[in-house]
């Protein structure tokens, strides 16, 4: 609790630590340098040398108290919580105004024509009918557009597909923000140190999914306005090709993402593996602590341990097990000569930390099945990316051919209508001459007139 809420005491900050010996371990926790990965120091701690030492000491001491800090979240959520509550409801009431006075403009006229003034009093009462006549508008809507042009149906089916995709990828960018291993803090540490296509690994992923939130969210922009360009009853020929060219900015946008993602995952697919398995094998000092994180190489040391817990994965190449004898850890820190692989590996660790003095010799030791993840760390790492890959492409990719269909569909619309309103005026510039023609003659009709 001290280190996640960033507190420390509960009636003053300084009842964590008053009263207790300054080297005891308890005082550390309230640093303001602390850390779950730094403070799990395990059986290489000694209560005399801090291990914060190693990241520039304490940094002082946490000011506001534990109570304090639970008050202040339980107040900001319950705050929220009422905000959007009350919000929801004023909308609700406003959206229910607005249905019943429409309702009211709409049915008077209705229920005297087709009904007698006693249904009218039953009717006026049933939230049925309103419900009906919203449908029947709706239905009379597409029915419309269907009877005038079949391609506005096929637009609509076009819009949908394109939103389904749009909302897809934009959930596919923020999923691997909060990937438990490509979203991990501990594990940027490792990440970042392989280089790929002139992009370290970790800020090729920040950015693809920066740039996927962005032109994914454009994109639900642009269905929005060419839903509300085919309801429009003025300016549609202008909104039609504003649209044209809204269209054709996010194909060439999505067509960028899909060339660019692809020549980073080709690049990825043949030097990612040797990379990681390079990291691990022939650095001798990448991987050094599996139980104290506190010294020097700890921050890549937690790294390596939380992948093994996050990605479920141990060690790299095929012959996992034996991946770690080159390492410091093997040589020089590990609990027993007996031990093979780290605890981190086994199947029994769900948590990075605490995990000092937490053994499984059936797992470190002597290498039951069942009991240690078998796939290598770049395989699960490898795969991952594939995983992502293979969805944003499909995703992707079928949003780009609806963008194509739309482009075509919205030129054809403008086209379509530039051409009746050229027709309608000639019949009205025909229809003119006519009335003043037959006037010079003396001979002016009705029905020229009416025309």
């Amino acid at each position: 609790m001290i280190l996640i809420l960033e507190c420390c005491g509960v009636h003053s900050s300084s009842d964590t630590y008053s009263g207790f010996d300054r080297y005891a371990y308890s005082y550390l926790f309230c640093c303001k340098n602390a850390h779950g990965s730094r403070m799990n120091s395990g059986s290489h701690y000694n209560s005399y040398s801090s291990n914060l030492d190693v990241f520039g000491g304490c940094g002082g001491y946490k000011t506001d108290t534990c109570s304090d800090t639970i008050l202040f979240k339980t107040r900001m959520f319950f705050g929220w919580f009422l905000a959007i509550v009350l919000l929801q409801l004023f909308l609700e009431n406003i959206g229910l105004i607005f249905v019943n006075k429409e309702y009211s403009q709409i049915r008077p006229s209705d229920v005297h024509e087709n009904s007698s003034p006693r249904d009218t009093i039953k009717e006026s009462h049933s939230m049925t009918i309103m419900f009906r006549t919203a449908f029947d508008g709706i239905k009379s809507f597409f029915i419309s557009y269907w009877k005038r042009s079949k391609f506005s149906i096929v637009q609509f089916i076009l819009l949908g597909i394109s939103a389904v995709c749009n909302i897809g990828t934009l959930g596919l960018a923020i999923h691997i923000r909060y990937d438990s291993v490509f979203g991990n803090s501990d594990i940027q540490t490792l990440l970042s140190k392989f280089r790929i296509a002139d992009h370290t690994f970790t800020r090729a992923l920040n950015i693809f999914s920066i740039v996927v939130v962005t032109f994914s969210s454009t994109s639900i922009a642009v269905i929005i306005f060419a839903g509300v360009t085919m309801v429009s009853p003025k300016w549609k020929r202008i909104l039609l090709f504003i649209g044209v060219g809204l269209w054709s900015i996010v194909t060439v946008a999505n067509i960028v993402q899909i060339g660019l993602w692809g020549k980073f995952k080709a690049c990825a697919d043949t030097e990612l593996e040797d990379l990681i398995s390079t990291e691990l094998i022939n650095n001798t000092y990448t991987y050094r602590y599996s139980h104290a994180s506190g010294y020097h190489y700890s921050e890549t040391s937690l790294s390596w341990n939380t992948l093994f817990v996050k990605g479920e994965c141990c060690g790299v190449g095929i012959n996992t097990t034996n991946s770690f004898t080159t390492s410091n850890w093997y040589r020089y820190h590990r609990d027993s000569t007996s031990q093979r692989i780290p605890v981190q590996c086994c199947n029994s660790q769900t948590v990075v930390y605490p995990y000092a003095n937490q053994y499984d010799t059936d797992c470190t030791n002597n290498l039951l099945d069942g009991f240690y993840h078998t796939q290598g760390c770049d395989t699960v790492i490898v795969n991952r990316l594939d995983l992502y890959s293979l969805l944003f492409f499909i995703l992707m990719g079928t949003n780009v051919l609806t963008e194509i269909g739309m482009i075509a569909i919205t030129i054809h619309n403008a086209v379509s209508l530039t051409k009746e309103e050229n027709a309608v005026r000639v019949r009205y510039r025909s229809d003119e001459d006519n009335v003043e023609l037959n006037e010079k003659m003396g001979k002016t009709t009705p029905k020229s007139v009416q025309r």
